[in-house]
């Protein structure tokens, strides 16, 4: 006897249910939303998080900042003071330079005195001084810190292109720029403070950065700080920002153009002819001198000091001379006889 098959089946206690297609939808839009509400927090945090590290990077742009120029202050006062001690000292205080104790002398200065009322010994206290200044100079970057010699603005720029060169932008480098900087100016040498500043506020940077981790593990953000620094010492080398538009408020005549074309051809033709010689200086240094860099300067400071001393505008710091040439005569002062 043949029985039929029923019309319902029986389910294994192990087979799994499935679940409807409303509890399928439902489930895919709540996990949609989470997903969604996950995704927005986590978007969040991380502009948050960038948010706070773009401060952090300011910070660190400010206090470097900071450093840059309380130093650029600090050897601006070192040097006007060094300069102004090869010609007297004041006797209220011996710490200040003739402009600090003289200030608000309008007829003399009674506190400002000169090493004698000789000329002479005067004259043979400036050479000893610039010497003496000079002599200083070379030992210090000759015996502690090669890399501080020169100004340093094209190894900066290796640098900053990816180019390493340890030691140049070190603490040893920083220290000793920092000390011979003053006393090479205070010499009479004509060098200029410009590139030089550019090198110790890089260095600067390059010792600050070092006690962060996140500069010290990524040479991209190192290079950003170098950068900045190099913008900055160009500012505190010439006490201003730099412009990218000149607004001048004098007006000029039709007659001066004679003059500046007289002076645009012979400044050429004075450059072509400078940097020729130069390059011939530079190779006789290289050869015969390269042994002798402490003698070298020591004997061009001694003639620097004999030749410039005999003349008032040559006597002076070559930055306070800039500084007057550029002045105009106005309020009744006299600018060492230039407004006569």
């Amino acid at each position: 006897m043949t029985s039929r098959s029923s019309s319902f089946s029986i389910r294994s206690p192990h087979t799994q249910l499935r679940p409807s297609f409303s509890s399928r939808r439902s489930f895919a839009l709540a996990s949609a939303e989470r997903g969604q509400h996950g995704a927005a927090t986590s978007s969040a945090e991380q502009e948050i998080s960038e948010e706070i590290e773009e401060i952090k990077r300011y910070e660190d742009f400010t206090t470097i900042g900071a450093a840059i120029g309380l130093n650029a202050a600090f050897l601006n006062i070192v040097t006007e003071w060094l300069s102004d001690i090869k010609l007297g000292h004041c006797s209220t205080a011996f710490y200040l330079n003739e402009n600090f104790c003289c200030w608000g002398a309008e007829n003399g200065c009674d506190e400002w005195h000169r090493w004698s009322s000789l000329w002479p010994i005067n004259y043979i206290m400036y050479i000893i001084f610039s010497i003496l200044f000079a002599l200083t100079s070379a030992v210090l970057v000759k015996s502690f810190a090669p890399y501080a010699a020169g100004s340093g603005i094209s190894e900066i720029k290796c640098i900053i292109a990816g180019f390493v060169m340890k030691g140049f932008l070190g603490f040893w480098t920083l220290l000793i720029k920092s000390t011979a900087l003053p006393l090479a100016i205070a010499s009479g040498l004509s060098v200029g403070k410009e590139g030089p500043s550019v090198h110790y506020a890089v260095c600067t940077g390059n010792v600050i950065s070092r006690f962060f981790e996140k500069y010290k593990r990524n040479a991209a953000k190192t290079r950003e700080i170098l950068s900045a620094c190099a913008a900055a010492g160009v500012a505190v080398a010439f006490g201003q920002l730099v412009m990218f538009q000149v607004k001048y408020d004098r007006s000029w005549h039709f007659f001066e153009i004679i003059f500046f074309l007289i002076i645009g051809t012979f400044g050429g033709l004075y450059g072509a002819f400078v940097i020729k010689w130069n390059l011939r200086a530079q190779a006789f240094r290289k050869k015969y001198l390269s042994n002798y860099a402490i003698a070298e300067a020591t004997f061009l400071a001694t003639a620097t000091a004999i030749i410039c001393y005999p003349n008032m505008f040559l006597r002076i710091d070559m930055t306070e001379s800039m500084e007057i040439l550029f002045l105009e005569c106005e309020g009744g002062h006299n600018y060492n006889g230039l407004c006569k």
